[in-house]
């Protein structure tokens, strides 16, 4: 994936494929908030069980959040949200 970020791009790689599915301008991330956030989202994560996921990616932050769903039902399973973070620039 190059920035900026397109809902056109899409890989992947072992059967697993990734999608830019949403695109904000913000997004409030636990009090805090974080701007130019794309939405990459795998339909089979090997990292989590193999199920659905959706990775939150902000431009000069990195990943701020990250949300695992259920097979069939899509239903929320678990989810990471960056708590505390420092970047310098």
């Amino acid at each position: 994936f190059y920035y900026p970020f397109s809902h056109d791009y899409a890989g992947s790689v072992s059967g697993q494929r990734t999608t830019v599915s949403a695109i904000f301008d913000s997004l409030q991330v636990s009090d805090e908030w974080f701007y130019d956030v794309a939405v990459f989202e795998v339909d089979r994560d090997w990292i989590w069980d193999s199920r659905p996921t959706k990775y939150y990616w902000a431009k000069n932050v990195g990943l701020v959040k990250r949300e695992q769903y259920e097979h069939r039902s899509y239903d929320y399973v678990q989810g990471w949200h960056l708590v505390k973070y420092q970047v310098t620039q």
